[in-house]
């Protein structure tokens, strides 16, 4: 069973932001709970931002261990996966030693923004005066 530590998404914001260290045989593993259908991506960053990244693996899985594809996800358990390169199976198998910053970014699902938009042109209507 794999252990990952809990990320709090900050709903605030449209991203939300977890600092690491990948060393060699490590495998670091995030859980992200999406409470509604939200588009999600993640990207990651050296740290110091002027080095290079090395190879690597990132992966998002669902609860029930699948991986599965960044984009529009229903709500749920998630977890986020980060190991070396030629990690497939996100086993330990590198000797990858790198910080990183591990961007997580969201939007709510298409309807949501479409019902938001329709809202926005909408708008408040003033009643003309005949």
């Amino acid at each position: 069973m794999i252990t990952a530590q809990p990320v709090a998404l900050d709903f605030n914001s449209l991203f939300t932001v977890v600092n690491g260290t990948i060393l060699p045989g490590d495998v670091d593993f995030f859980q992200l709970n999406l409470p509604q259908t939200l588009s999600i991506g993640a990207f990651l960053q050296p740290v110091p931002p002027d080095v290079d990244l090395p190879p690597h693996n990132l992966a998002l899985f669902n609860s029930q261990g699948s991986q599965v594809n960044f984009g529009f996800l229903p709500g749920g358990i998630y977890t986020l996966g980060l190991t070396g390169i030629n990690d497939v199976n996100f086993m330990g198998d590198h000797q990858q030693n790198f910080n990183y910053q591990i961007v997580i970014a969201y939007t709510p699902s298409a309807p949501t923004l479409a019902m938001f938009a329709v809202a926005m042109i909408a708008g408040p209507r003033r009643r003309r005066l005949a």
